[in-house]
């Protein structure tokens, strides 16, 4: 059977079958939400991605995030973003239609290497509905494992038509789609050695040719790989022998976790003691033996080779160990591709089974019924698998179920709490989170945030210093330090920790804004406005940063500049009083008196109480002769702020007017 006939009628109603099983085992994540759990540093937060130009583009390919380097992921992020901002449905949903494409092409892949249709059927439902994949689809950030598979896939495909047919098209899209597969993830940097995998499976005779092909794929995956690698390089550990035990148990840990997934969490940690004597241990150097035994016993079964050589030759670079660089040593994403081997090496051996029993209709039934069975426990654990990525508090509520001593856990679901203003709850997972582990920064950090939100600003001074001694560079603490000086009205040192904010990270966006805003109160606006442009060349998308700059645009009569950038501001948010009456002013100030007045109506129909909008609202009832409904906006911004000097000027004013 050639590839230009695999597809038969037969095979795409077969396939249909398996897509419309996996779309519905995977369902729920089209109502999940985002979660504090990179997703916030990689999308929420990423500045490149909320611009699609040539500029931003180019920083999406020449810069990383979190010291990973994913351009073409960053990309496809920025093109949602483009076109439906921070719609979690639509970040969901192309995670799941990636999926399905590459559970279509694991499918097609097996009819490519002539595993019988029913075989072919089975590893890819296997891989489709398998609960160990939730992460990667259920997950927005893992857009990384879902593209880079994708074309990943692709390039296989396209190389296993090259052996087959020996056209340098075919060849040709295998380099393509492996350079996208490896801009989307640095786990595609195992291609070369599968495409190895795949000649031996082909049965390719081994000359040169074999080795020249390959040369291409390993220049531009070394090249972009590394620039990941070199950012996360580590050596091994002291202790050669607990080292070599944690490899052990890393490598087998996929493999249990693949025929038995249960319980699936976020963050595994990594069993103690380091001991052979470790039942944990001992079980992964038992599995590990006995399937080099089955590996020898069943030498010339070559999908069972295949299998071993898919997993080990896609993953070894992924085999810890150490415990101390990585805050998940294991993780369900990484076997998302790497399983492809053994998913073909399943169905092959039912296939095989089915046949051998065939004539036994008693037997064939009964295997048939349990495999049925099966495939319904998986879907129904990946199902109720992918609830849990729902939103920050019952992702990490699941992780805490397992792991009640991850400080991170707690600290992120603190974070979620506070952002949905259920401060106590926030408050008391911040405390647990510092009780499980004192040395945790980023919960002092953010327990600081709520002490400073609730004016205890002490207690807020006490444990954003109390950050920063633990992680000295940590940028975003000596932002909100300068914030807690600003409020104990310390200008000097407000300005060293913002000053010190940005000397470790120039492109913190919020430590522009406070410096440019603490200048901009002491009335040094060239250097305010300095701050603000930093702030909008970093962020193009931040609504305060073009407000405050057209602030100073406007303190310096550039009224036409101003304009623009109170335009800009409004666009992006358009429920912001103040910005509608900044723009009533410099309409003021164009004599555009019409447009003026209808902006500090949007501004009151806003904030009703806004003493600033009533007090410009009057003075332009008051130039156009209406000196009634002036002094009625003059009064009631004194009523709001008895201090509003303008107001109370233009009242005076109005009263001598009205008494001639």
């Amino acid at each position: 059977m050639t590839s230009n006939n695999l597809l038969t009628k037969n095979a795409v109603k077969v396939l249909l079958i398996i897509l419309a099983i996996t779309f519905l085992s995977y369902l729920p994540t089209l109502r999940n939400n985002f979660i504090y759990f990179d997703d916030d540093s990689h999308l929420l937060e990423n500045a490149a991605i909320r611009v699609l130009d040539a500029q931003h583009v180019q920083e999406i390919f020449t810069t990383t995030v979190s010291k990973v380097y994913v351009p073409l992921t960053f990309l496809s992020f920025a093109i949602e973003y483009h076109f439906f901002k921070y719609n979690p449905f639509i970040y969901h949903l192309n995670n799941l239609l990636l999926h399905l494409a590459v559970t279509a092409l694991v499918f097609y892949f097996a009819l490519q290497v002539n595993l019988p249709l029913r075989a072919a059927f089975v590893a890819a439902l296997l891989f489709g509905i398998h609960p160990m994949h939730v992460e990667s689809v259920a997950w927005v950030t893992e857009r990384k494992d879902v593209l880079y598979a994708f074309f990943y896939m692709l390039a296989l495909c396209f190389y296993w038509r090259y052996l087959s047919t020996r056209k340098m098209l075919a060849y040709a899209l295998t380099i393509v789609f492996g350079l996208l597969s490896i801009l989307a993830k640095p786990m595609a940097l195992s291609l070369p050695l599968i495409l190895f995998v795949c000649d031996w499976l082909k049965k390719r005779q081994f000359d040169k040719w074999m080795i020249i092909d390959k040369i291409p794929h390993f220049l531009y995956i070394v090249s972009i790989a590394w620039i990941t690698y070199s950012l996360n390089a580590r050596v091994p550990g002291e202790n050669i022998s607990s080292g070599a035990i944690i490899w052990i148990w890393t490598a087998m840990f996929y493999i249990s976790k693949f025929f038995f997934p249960s319980p699936l969490v976020p963050m595994y940690a990594l069993p103690q003691p380091i001991s052979l004597m470790n039942p944990h241990y001992l079980g992964a150097a038992a599995l590990l033996i006995g399937i080099a035994i089955v590996a020898f016993v069943w030498r010339r079964n070559r999908w069972l080779w295949f299998a071993l050589g898919f997993y080990f030759l896609s993953m070894f670079f992924l085999f810890r160990y150490d415990s101390v660089v990585d805050k998940s040593i294991v993780a369900d994403r990484f076997l998302y591709l790497p399983c492809l081997g053994i998913c073909f090496l399943v169905g092959y051996c039912i296939d095989y089974l089915l046949k051998k029993i065939s004539k036994k209709e008693v037997f064939r039934k009964a295997l048939t019924a349990s495999l049925v069975l099966i495939a319904l426990m998986l879907c129904s654990k990946t199902f109720a698998q992918t609830k849990i990525w729902n939103n920050s508090v019952t992702f990490w509520t699941h992780e805490i179920k397992y792991y009640p001593d991850n400080a991170m856990a707690y600290g992120n679901r603190g974070e979620a709490y506070k952002d949905a203003r259920q401060y106590q709850l926030a408050l008391n997972d911040f405390n647990k989170s510092i009780a499980v582990d004192p040395k945790y920064a980023e919960s002092y950090n953010s327990r600081g945030q709520l002490y400073g939100m609730s004016g205890k600003t002490d207690a807020a001074l006490n444990d954003f210093l109390k950050a920063i001694e633990l992680k000295p560079n940590f940028d975003e603490a000596y932002n909100n330090l300068g914030i807690v000086f600003l409020m104990n009205n310390d200008l000097e040192k407000a300005s060293e920790s913002f000053n010190k904010a940005l000397e470790i990270d120039p492109q913190n966006a919020e430590a522009h804004y406070n410096l440019g805003d603490f200048y901009l109160a002491k009335g040094e606006f060239d250097r305010a406005f300095e701050h603000f442009q930093k702030l909008i060349m970093i962020n193009p998308q931040s609504a305060i940063g073009y407000n405050k700059r057209g602030s100073i645009y406007g303190i310096r009569k550039q009224y036409d500049l101003a304009l623009a950038d109170f335009q800009r501001s409004v666009a992006l948010d358009p429920r912001n009083s103040e910005i509608y009456k900044n723009l009533g002013v410099v309409f003021e100030q164009k004599r555009m008196l019409n447009e003026a007045l209808k902006n500090y109506n949007k501004a009151l129909s806003i904030d009703p109480k806004y003493a600033d909008a009533y007090y410009g609202r009057g003075n332009v009832l008051a130039i156009t002769g209406r000196y009634q409904e002036a002094a009625k906006d003059f009064k009631m911004a004194l009523t709001i702020n008895p201090d509003h000097k303008g107001a109370q000027s233009s009242q005076d004013a109005l009263l001598k007017i009205l008494a001639q």
